[in-house]
């Protein structure tokens, strides 16, 4: 299972968004160059086109993420919890594309992907897209279950090659859930 920090949860929260890895690529991208203009010449992408999707994130998300000036940008807090979570979004997709490139029949004709509805809704379009351009030949199958019973392993985990939910937090602080 691929648990997400609490910025997440408070993404899930907002409602439905159409935030992309993309996006999220580009938001580390500007926050480790602490700068726009130097962001988009790393990417080979225009600034007005950078700048308009960290505005259209900022916007999705409801809330500041950068504190812009004459000397570049910074980080203000929820852009330090997003960082944080993107980082580990786009980590986790990574390591997912070598597993499955190293794997040794490197075929891997089916995908089985278990996945709360919200997580079906904000990552699975890209992260099928993304596969099938991998793996043309590949067949995906997304099942989407109740949030709890995932977590709480009231589905037979094997029969999946990845299950995807977010973390969800009590007071503050993340619950642990039960991992077979």
């Amino acid at each position: 299972i691929i648990y997400y920090n609490h910025f997440c949860n408070y993404i899930f929260q907002k409602g439905y968004l159409t935030m992309h890895l993309e996006q999220l690529h580009y938001f580390i991208t500007v926050a480790s160059h602490n700068s726009i203009n130097q962001a988009a010449e790393h990417l080979y992408i225009t600034q007005q086109s950078l700048n308009s999707s960290m505005t259209t994130l900022e916007n999705e998300l409801g809330c500041k993420l950068l504190e812009r000036s004459s000397r570049g940008i910074k980080l203000n807090k929820n852009g330090e919890l997003l960082l944080k979570a993107a980082l580990t979004i786009t980590d986790t997709w990574d390591a997912l594309q070598k597993d499955i490139a190293a794997s040794s029949d490197n075929t891997c004709s089916v995908l089985r992907i278990c996945t709360s509805p919200r997580m079906s809704d904000l990552i699975m379009p890209h992260l099928i897209s993304s596969y099938k351009n991998l793996y043309p030949q590949s067949q995906v199958y997304v099942d989407e279950e109740k949030h709890l019973d995932i977590t709480e392993g009231n589905i037979p985990w094997q029969n999946y090659d990845l299950i995807l939910v977010s973390l969800r937090y009590k007071n503050g602080q993340p619950i642990e859930y039960y991992n077979q």
